[in-house]
């Protein structure tokens, strides 16, 4: 098996994770023109990329989580990731504490403040090392992160704080919502259907103020829906 933390791996994973975003934004005869130029140039690559892209054509994106989409790209880069983002790291005023999640833009952890001014938990969202500093993946991630500081609504996590570490990784702190996903709060407690319904308004309101703003959530699901004990 191949080693994960070799750098002639994690580079020719980089290729294959960006040629998929590309090949992702076009469609038809684009995208076939966009395949067959990049097999003329690397037919390797190529056919990581087709594989991939079949892979995600045969059932929506909206009902495939992310982690599990990016997948390969994450075990390929994963092994230079640890080092970096430790426990003992910190991020402007605050330090890492676990893991919540990975997806196809970044890696989430459970943060909280580390210079004992307040005590105060924060979902924080880093930049991925294995991205290999891609500057289209890394212009997204600002816009997500300025979007957020411009959304102010109850329904939505706000953004705390934000930054770049010193060796160039933008990073932003999002309110840490400890909460179940929405199908799960509702099966668990057996909700009816008028409560279900409540809580899909509320759902509704949400999305709603962020349409009026032009924001559009490209990922709703129940995963990233989190209902708090109080809902």
């Amino acid at each position: 098996m191949a080693d994960p933390t070799d750098p002639t791996r994690r580079e020719f994973w980089r290729q294959v994770f960006v040629a998929v975003d590309e090949a992702l934004d076009l469609t038809g005869a684009d995208r076939l023109a966009f395949l067959e130029a990049l097999r003329s140039r690397d037919p390797v690559v190529a056919a990581e990329v087709a594989t991939v892209i079949g892979t995600a054509a045969a059932e929506s994106p909206l009902d495939t989580p992310a982690v599990l989409f990016a997948a390969p790209f994450l075990a390929a880069g994963a092994g230079d990731e640890p080092s970096r983002t430790n426990g003992a790291r910190s991020f402007g005023s605050y330090r890492l504490v676990r893991e919540l999640g990975r997806g196809g833009m970044a890696t989430v952890y459970l943060a909280e403040r580390a210079d004992d001014q307040y005590r105060k938990q924060v979902a924080l969202k880093l930049f991925p090392p294995w991205s290999g500093g891609d500057a289209r993946r890394r212009r997204r991630f600002l816009e997500e992160r300025q979007i957020l500081a411009a959304l102010d609504h109850p329904g939505i996590a706000r953004l705390v704080d934000g930054g770049i570490t010193a060796d160039g990784l933008p990073w932003f702190a999002m309110e840490y919502i400890d909460g179940v996903p929405i199908d799960r709060y509702c099966d668990e407690r057996q909700l009816a259907v008028e409560d279900r319904l409540r809580l899909y308004c509320d759902v509704c309101a949400a999305v709603q103020y962020a349409h009026r703003t032009l924001v559009v959530h490209l990922d709703l699901k129940p995963l990233n829906i989190l209902v708090t004990g109080a809902g």
